[in-house]
């Protein structure tokens, strides 16, 4: 799909030698003995300012000697809907007792901590041990130096200037060392509505769209609600068009059929991976406006100490989740100041709770590109065992692909190849399920007259990313017919409505939203939550069914798509692209090269994935499928 000259370009990239040996280090993850940990000399462009101060408190994770393989294989079977295992799900402490770090490594390297003058605490996983340390005492221990930088931003923050050294007492039982980069990493995924049109060449404009397969185009069906929330992101004289209400998109996807048999999450719970704050009365605000209840909305903060200025992006999670989703019991909030480190946490904390009270899904609206990842193959490895226990103790864990299109996470070296593709972490996990984006066309009565791929090449305001990535080999449930071909794991999985224009209506207040007060937001951030909320509604019906609640929930979404149905489950996208139309220099001479990727086609492709859902087809085919699990198994049942 990238083309031959791209694909004979790559090969040439000592980029992509570094793309497959992190590829190779992680397929032989139980093998790996010595750490793992990239230097950042000059990170992301950031500009080196001196030496780290050296009473500056660094957050460590101290990677334990793990069984990620055996993990791995139960998560297989634990997820697959054709294995006798399928549904059977542990607790977290058990996941921690078989495929945790052994008693002595742990013993060895608290003790060891304790030695000097620190104190440690093992991961409710058992893949690591969480450690304070100052800068002066984390060179000491680990044998590197460290610097201070300036991103573009202005952030400042600290690196190591050589891979760190695991000392000698402990390499029998920890395998990596993270943290000592402490930069801010990821960024959100929400796109804010384009203020302006150019009105003087509208009619070129909607020519060009129609003939790229833009989704740009006029809003359409019946909008419901309080006045301001049915005008919300219309700007008279210049972008007149509002942004769907929920009841637009919660019939389009048919979620309202579920609602009106009261099934709107009763007794479960989501938690969302944030960077940004809310506030309460903004999504109560929402909730009014639309007649709907707010989940409770309690607030865990991990790495910061201080609540977060309020933002769209955290706004926009739970105002669609509320939405999609009103009767949930509650919507834990994880609060984090976005490095990589606190990003791990903020996950096992989720699966840190008690089973009672542990959230069964887990959405996140941020990302980065894989070529930026800070910390090298010891976070990689480190996200997932998180990721790995996750699945393992039945948790559903979504993420947006981003809103950069196929060309946003671009790389390149001075070797005179082209630029790599790549696209972003956490959707890039093949532990993780990754939400694209579409837009939609409404009829009066809010059904779907067709759906595009999100990708607004002629005005580019932004396009739902999908591609190939450069850290993972494709699993085993993305192989077979309709998924194409390749080694690399490939996203997103499914997508859902996105395009900024029309957008999501939204009521954020703070002067940190754009465009305060009603407004229209876009982005894969949307399509993350509404997905996740959806599947939360099927593990309500489940459980009434007595199956098993849905866990990871892709190798059932392949298995479903490449079997087809009488009622269709996907709606599969066959228009538009995410394609920005970015042309680069071509290194041979000649006419500039196009590197974009990807057009929605028939079944799977890089832009949609499988398509968008409609949830009751969805939910009624994997109760389905768990109950002739169930019949094949003697009857047993999941947890």
């Amino acid at each position: 799909m990238i083309g031959e000259a791209l694909n004979r370009g790559v090969m040439r990239s000592s980029l992509l030698a570094r793309a497959v040996a992190s590829v190779a280090a992680l397929a032989a993850v139980a093998a790996i003995t010595a750490p793992s940990a990239s230097a950042s000399v000059d990170p992301d462009g950031a500009v080196r300012v001196g030496a780290a101060a050296a009473d500056r408190e660094l957050s460590l994770m101290l990677g334990l000697r793990r069984d990620d393989a055996g993990l791995a294989r139960f998560v297989d079977r634990v997820s697959d809907p054709a294995s006798p295992s399928y549904g059977r799900y542990l607790d977290v402490p058990e996941i921690a007792r078989r495929f945790g770090a052994p008693p002595a490594a742990r013993r060895a390297t608290l003790r060891w901590l304790r030695a000097q003058g620190l104190r440690g605490r093992v991961s409710a996983t058992g893949g690591w041990v969480d450690v304070t340390v100052r800068a002066r005492t984390a060179e000491r221990l680990f044998g590197t130096r460290l610097a201070a930088f300036r991103a573009s931003d202005g952030d400042r923050f600290v690196a190591p200037l050589r891979e760190p050294r695991v000392p000698a007492a402990l390499r029998g039982a920890v395998t990596e060392v993270v943290g000592l980069d402490d930069g801010r990493r990821v960024s959100a995924n929400a796109v804010h509505r384009p203020e302006y049109v150019p009105t003087p060449h509208d009619r070129e404009v909607d020519r060009l769209a129609r003939e790229r397969g833009s989704s740009i185009r006029a809003n359409t069906g019946t909008r419901a609600g309080c006045a301001e929330g049915q005008r919300a992101g219309a700007v008279p004289g210049r972008l007149d068009i509002p942004a769907y209400t929920p009841n637009q998109y919660l019939h389009a996807y048919r979620y309202d059929r579920l609602h009106r048999r009261k099934l709107r999450g009763q007794g479960e719970r989501i938690a969302v991976i944030e960077i940004d704050g809310f506030k309460r009365s903004d999504i109560e605000t929402f909730g009014r406006c639309f007649g709907f209840r707010v989940p409770p909305t309690p607030i865990t903060r991990v790495g910061i100490k201080k609540p977060l200025p309020p933002g769209d992006e955290t706004t926009l999670d739970l105002e669609v989740l509320a939405a999609a989703a009103p009767g949930l019991r509650e919507i834990q909030v994880m609060e984090t100041n976005g490095t990589n480190v606190a990003l791990i946490r903020a996950y096992a904390k989720v699966l840190n709770r008690p089973r009672a009270r542990r959230a069964s899904v887990i959405s996140a609206s941020l990302g980065q590109c894989e070529p930026s990842f800070g910390g090298g193959v010891g976070v990689v490895r480190l996200f997932e065992q998180v990721f790995r226990a996750a699945a393992a103790a039945g948790v559903s864990n979504f993420a947006s692909t981003g809103d950069v299109g196929s060309t946003g996470c671009v790389v390149g070296d001075n070797s005179g190849a082209l630029p790599l593709l790549a696209v972003q972490h956490p959707a890039s996990s093949p532990y993780v399920t990754a939400v694209g984006g579409t837009n939609l066309v409404l009829n009066p009565k809010n059904r779907i007259i067709d759906e595009l791929a999100w990708g607004d090449a002629p005005l580019a305001f932004g396009g739902g990313t999908g591609g190939q990535s450069l850290l993972f080999e494709r699993p085993a449930w993305q192989r077979g017919p309709g998924v194409g071909q390749g080694t690399q794991r490939v996203v997103p999985d499914v997508a859902m409505l996105a395009d900024p224009i029309p957008g999501y209506a939204i009521y954020c207040s703070n002067a940190d939203c754009d465009n305060a007060g009603w407004t229209a937001v876009g982005g894969t951030s949307a399509a993350t939550p509404l997905f996740a909320a959806g599947v939360a509604i099927a593990n309500q019906q489940a459980r009434r069914a007595r199956t098993p609640r849905l866990g990871f929930v892709s190798p059932l979404i392949y298995r479903l798509a490449k079997r087809g149905s009488r009622r269709p489950v996907f709606r599969d996208v066959r228009k538009g692209s995410n394609d920005l139309g970015v042309m680069i220099p071509n290194p041979s001479g000649g006419p500039s090269v196009p590197i974009g990727c990807c057009p929605a086609t028939r079944n799977h492709d890089m832009a949609t994935g499988w398509g968008s859902v409609f949830l009751p087809a969805f939910s009624r085919a994997a109760r389905r499928e768990a109950k002739a699990d169930a019949r094949r198994r003697g009857g047993g049942k999941g947890r």
